[in-house]
């Protein structure tokens, strides 16, 4: 249980004398529940806690109560802070429910409250958020890899995310999926508030409906800057499913290549705006185009755009 004004650093090794010599990739602090504890990691109630450079894994969430959500980290309101660590092999299920195998949070309202720089991987949950399942709007999500979550229920809500609220910025999501009849192979969003993407990029997801996000029952959910590409809905919307009263507004967005027998990147029944988008097969609304952008490597996950000559360096330039 983290406390208080009280930081935990992994990534040291045997030696170390200098705090910036930590190296969490290759020098792995491993937390691990060995399959036999609900939370691995708790932040319960703690101001300016914070855990920085450790490898979560193997937390089991499958008990009663708020012991069936955050398998691999559970916060309850505080401002916790999370930074540089990975959480992968968590599951919540106790077979008829458990939501967020990676991680759960709730009652966090301080903007401070931040987790960054994290991966969550191979996550599970039985109905909603194999990685994650944010239920207050903070803390913010920056700069975090969802890769290879999954839902295991047949209608599963979120591969990734099952984001009742949340804040996402610069973000990937690749290979996050629902079983049978889920919905939001990435994320999928409702019963809350207000759900921010910003800067995400979502690569080969996979679900029923949704194939990277899902939006429903009167949620609020803003996708800004975002890339979508090889997300694979087996119904409808390939990139993005709105419907039940939900409230979408997309901006300065590329959706290309995904695939769906139906509505083949998006699919809405209920309150959609799109704007200064690139949508493979055309969408109405201000500024929107449908113009192949030249993705590097879509398949392998890379989104940036090839230049003129039909390269891309990651160094600049038309090389």
């Amino acid at each position: 249980v983290l406390k208080s004004y009280v930081g935990l650093y992994g990534g040291f090794s045997n030696g170390m004398s200098d705090f910036n010599q930590r190296d969490w990739t290759n020098n792995a602090t491993v937390l691990d529940g060995s399959n036999v504890n609900y939370h691995v990691v708790q932040s319960l109630y703690m101001t300016n806690a914070m855990l920085d450079g450790f490898t979560v894994k193997r937390g089991k969430a499958n008990g009663a109560g708020w012991d069936l959500y955050g398998a691999g980290m559970l916060i309850r309101a505080g401002v916790p802070r999370v930074f540089n660590c990975v959480f992968t092999n968590n599951t919540a299920s106790s077979g008829s429910v458990g939501r967020g195998g990676g991680m759960c949070t709730d009652s966090v309202v301080d903007p401070n409250a931040l987790v960054s720089n994290c991966v969550f991987a191979v996550n599970t949950a039985y109905d909603g958020g194999g990685a994650l399942y944010p239920l207050s709007q903070y803390p913010v999500f920056n700069r975090c890899t969802f890769r290879n979550n999954a839902g295991s229920s047949a209608h599963v809500y979120g591969g990734a995310a099952f984001a009742i609220n949340g804040t996402f910025r610069n973000c990937e999501f690749i290979g996050n999926g629902t079983a049978a009849n889920g919905q939001g192979g990435a994320i999928s969003s409702g019963w809350g508030i207000r759900v921010d993407l910003e800067n995400c990029a979502f690569v080969g997801n996979l679900s029923s409906q949704g194939g990277a996000v899902d939006v429903y029952h009167n949620n609020a959910v803003r996708i800004v800057n975002c890339s979508f590409a090889n997300n694979t809905a087996s119904v409808r919307g390939g990139a993005l499913h709105v419907w039940d009263g939900a409230v979408v507004v997309v901006t300065n967005t590329i959706m290309w290549d995904d695939i769906a027998p139906a509505s083949l990147e998006i699919y809405n029944s209920a309150t959609l705006t799109v704007a200064y988008s690139d949508v493979y097969g055309g969408w109405a609304g201000t500024s929107n185009m449908d113009v192949n952008p030249l993705f590097a490597a879509p398949s392998a996950g890379d989104l940036h755009l090839l230049s003129r000559g039909g390269r891309w360096s990651a160094s600049g330039g038309d090389v």
